[in-house]
């Protein structure tokens, strides 16, 4: 008999086996006087003794089997866990976000609908004025407006990114978002008179409908958050950033930071973070100082001319060391969140010193503008995390997103320290929302018009 048993086992009851075999038998065959002797099971109960006998288990094989499996098991374990925050990584979703395509396309139809109506501008660094739509049909893969107000749609606008903005009506509250999308295309609407002439050449009550790709996410935000401001230049006195973690505690003392990582490469030239006087528009020359028509007045309370250096009798600069940071632009504004520009080489000098420039990465930053109607300037201290990210192909120059967290005001005798207070009901540095559409009604006003 050479069957191996299922499992190795030794064992060594053998003559036990054999014994207790027999005596079970034995009466058996003395009680029913069996004619006959059982030589054939005598000697088969004497093979089975022989195997249980001969077998010897292997533990060794045993052991080292199981550390094999263990093994496995554990390299499986940690394929997977790493796999699993990869992937919770990767699914991070900003607070406010719908990236759900079937939810966005709902949001599209509720618009339709309640004939929201959708603001319309072009998404970039460039000067933007809005035009206004009205959402007419959504598919699964593109979105049409109606844009009455736009007298021509030139063919340059195919590819280019927008930025738009609509509401919809939720259970008794207004809801605002905002999306980035791309314009597909163009087309005239059908006129509702088929007499209507149709040529190339009629313009008469020519109604404009623009087809935008369906933007892949929706962020939640106020109405105010939407308006975003590109600064002008001379405008902005300074701006700096450091990166920080998302634990990390917004600084009562801006100076505990250290050297800035990010900052604007002329920060030091108007009067960034020391005097606050008048600057000058870059590139232009100071202008000779005004006649002043009251010659008794105090001489501390006349205007202050503008000029591109720092005077020698101001405070020594809040960080020496700013010269050293890595440029940054100022791209635009909002009273919710800023946008900025980094450079290939300075993302790159970003990362290496430890500062996250993926979506959900945070920084914090100290902002400072002049107040033209007031002849001031202000500071504004900024917890931001990044929003969204883009990355240009060619140059590969990096745009951060960035929605403001929590804003410290920036004291006027010390401003490297921060009395920080909390976000509006809308979610926005009021004081800095309030500037923003001063701004904008300037520009506005300048300009003439509001549309694209």
């Amino acid at each position: 008999m050479s069957s191996a048993a299922p499992f190795p086992l030794d064992f060594r009851l053998s003559g036990l086996v054999t014994d207790f075999v027999t005596d079970l038998v034995r009466p058996l065959a003395d009680g029913l006087s069996l004619p006959f002797p059982l030589p054939g099971a005598a000697s088969f109960l004497a093979e089975i003794s022989r195997n249980f006998g001969n077998y010897q288990a292997d533990f060794s094989l045993v052991r080292e089997f199981v550390l094999i499996v263990a093994a496995v098991a554990a390299l499986l374990a940690a394929v997977l866990l790493v796999g699993g925050l990869r992937q919770r990584r990767a699914s991070y979703t900003p607070e406010g976000w719908v990236n759900d395509p079937h939810v966005i396309r709902e949001l599209f139809d509720a618009a339709i609908l309640q004939r929201g109506r959708f603001e319309m501008q072009f998404h970039g660094p460039t000067g933007r004025r809005s035009t206004y739509c009205t959402a007419v049909a959504v598919t699964r893969s593109a979105l049409t407006l109606e844009c009455s107000l736009l007298r021509a749609v030139p063919e340059s606008w195919k590819g280019r990114e927008v930025d738009c903005y609509f509401r919809t009506q939720q259970k008794r509250m207004q809801v605002y978002y905002q999306f980035t999308s791309v314009i597909t295309g163009a087309h005239r609407a059908p006129p509702p008179d088929r007499n209507a002439p149709r040529g190339p050449g009629a313009t008469a009550d020519v109604v404009w409908l623009v087809d935008l790709a369906l933007p892949e996410k929706l962020e939640r935000r106020q109405k105010r958050a939407f308006l975003r401001l590109d600064v002008p230049r001379h405008l902005v006195l300074g701006l700096a950033a450091w990166p920080m973690e998302a634990d990390t505690p917004a600084p009562a003392d801006g100076r505990r930071l250290g050297a800035p990582l990010l900052a604007l490469p002329d920060a030091t030239s108007l009067n960034s973070f020391t005097a606050h006087a008048a600057p000058c528009p870059v590139g232009d020359a100071a202008p000779d100082p005004a006649p002043d028509p009251d010659p008794d007045r105090d001489a501390a309370s006349a205007p202050a001319a503008c000029a591109d250096t720092v005077p020698d009798d101001v405070a020594a600069p809040l960080f020496p060391d700013i010269s050293q940071a890595q440029p940054v632009a100022l791209l635009n504004l909002s009273g919710g969140g800023l946008r900025l520009l980094l450079p290939r080489a300075t993302a790159r000098a970003a990362a290496t010193r430890g500062m996250n420039l993926d979506i959900g990465g945070r920084f914090a930053a100290l902002l400072e503008l002049y107040d033209p109607q007031h002849d001031r300037s202000l500071g504004f201290w900024l917890q931001c995390r990044i929003q969204n990210r883009f990355v240009a192909f060619e140059t590969r120059d990096v745009e951060l997103g960035a929605q403001v967290l929590a804003w410290g005001q920036a004291r006027d005798n010390a401003p490297h320290m921060a009395d920080w207070k909390p976000l509006s009901d809308e979610g926005e540095v009021e004081p800095l929302g309030n500037w923003v559409i001063r701004r904008h009604l300037e520009l506005y006003r300048e300009s003439g018009s509001d549309v694209v």
